[in-house]
């Protein structure tokens, strides 16, 4: 879907199809629904109407379908069905996936123009993936705890897959994310291997966009360009101290935050409506921004579903941390700074659950809900676990 559009080919539509056809083998395995699930689709239903209203029956029911519905069926199914066969495949997809978008980058680069960073779909939507692949490598250190057989090289690949990632975002979110992880990784890693993984991980990112695609100077002048320092219009480079921290200072997004003032007591309570992010910002900015989302995962469920859904979904999220740092002793350390990692970058940067403006996906919801369930697991199963 991402390649037809950066084709300028819209076919969004056909993913439904994909969602539908899941659903309808999820259902059948589905018997009966738990208390998170129903709460989760009830707390939907408003904002999934009001989508409606504003964005057409189809683009609201679309939404509700892959964000209000599918996750929680998900949910059900793999709690009745879940094996380690289900567990490598979704880890396999994961992994696949994300590995495929680093490679479509240096096609898109050749295909589009290389100084218009915001036409560019796979790189410009890496911030997602970023996020994904914490979750990826949070799930894998829980399964593994709870006596699934992880294939050793899966955990080596996601953590490659991860800092190559951020090295291809152009996010300073994620250059921030990627320190802690990498600072994480090297607590109790020998000189050798952090040596070879650095090494790795550079030889990736330069031969991608530098080697394969264009100009040695390409990855520097996007770097620099995020950070304001690179006029791309006259070429010019203003690289010092006071620039790099007015950089670092001015954030555009800010003015996001100013439209929470013009909230009514119905959009605080149940939000505008699943999706309906760029249309907020468009109407509140006069047409100044048409951003798909507030770049923050907090300030985004809010404006989209309101207070109640915000409640809920923070305390599953934060409930679910807590109690995986408490039961889980074996890579405590390690799994506190992966989900550190994840909340600042929710809150710096911001993911979605459903990718509106570029990307027709809901790995991180479907990712969320796995990982609620094998932490469920080991908390019931503890004791065996400890056992055996």
């Amino acid at each position: 879907n991402l390649f037809l559009v950066t084709l300028g080919l819209d076919k969004s539509y056909v993913y439904h199809i994909f969602i539908i056809i899941g659903l309808i083998v999820l259902l059948s395995k589905t018997k009966s629904l738990s208390r998170i699930s129903i709460v989760f689709i009830f707390l939907n239903l408003i904002p999934f109407l009001l989508s409606c209203v504003k964005l057409g029956f189809l683009e609201g029911f679309s939404y509700f379908l892959t964000t209000g519905l599918l996750p929680v069926i998900f949910y059900e199914a793999i709690r009745k069905n879940f094996s380690q066969d289900v567990f490598d495949i979704i880890i396999f997809y994961a992994l696949f996936k994300y590995s495929l978008y680093i490679i479509m980058i240096p096609l898109e680069v050749y295909l589009n123009s290389r100084a218009n960073i915001a036409g560019l779909q796979f790189s410009g939507g890496q911030y997602n993936s970023i996020a994904i692949l914490i979750m990826i490598l949070i799930i894998l250190y829980v399964g593994k705890s709870i006596g699934l057989k992880i294939k050793k090289h899966f955990i080596t690949y996601a953590k490659f897959l991860f800092f190559t990632t951020v090295l291809l975002s152009f996010s300073k979110g994620g250059l921030v994310v990627g320190l802690i992880m990498f600072l994480t990784e090297i607590r109790n890693i020998n000189i050798k291997k952090l040596f070879v993984g650095i090494l790795l991980v550079s030889s990736a990112y330069f031969i991608l966009l530098n080697t394969i695609t264009i100009e040695n100077s390409f990855t520097l002048k996007y770097w620099l360009l995020r950070f304001d320092l690179y006029d791309n219009i006259t070429g010019n480079v203003n690289i010092s101290s006071s620039s790099l921290t007015e950089a670092l200072q001015s954030n555009s997004r800010d003015i996001f935050y100013s439209f929470l003032n013009e909230r009514n007591f119905l959009d605080f309570l149940v939000g505008s409506g699943i999706g309906t992010s760029t249309y907020i910002i468009k109407e509140a900015s006069s047409g100044e921004f048409s951003f798909g989302s507030f770049h923050n995962l907090f300030l985004t469920i809010f404006m989209e579903r309101g207070f109640f859904f915000l409640s809920f979904f923070t305390t599953l999220l934060i409930y679910n941390i807590s109690k995986m740092l408490i039961i889980i002793k074996e890579h405590r350390f390690r799994l506190f700074f992966y989900s550190l990692a994840l909340l600042l970058f929710a809150i710096s940067t911001g993911f979605e659950f459903f990718v509106n403006s570029r990307d027709f996906n809901i790995d991180f919801i479907i990712l969320f809900f796995t990982f609620i369930y094998l932490i469920n697991y080991y908390h019931i199963n503890k004791n065996d676990l400890k056992y055996n």
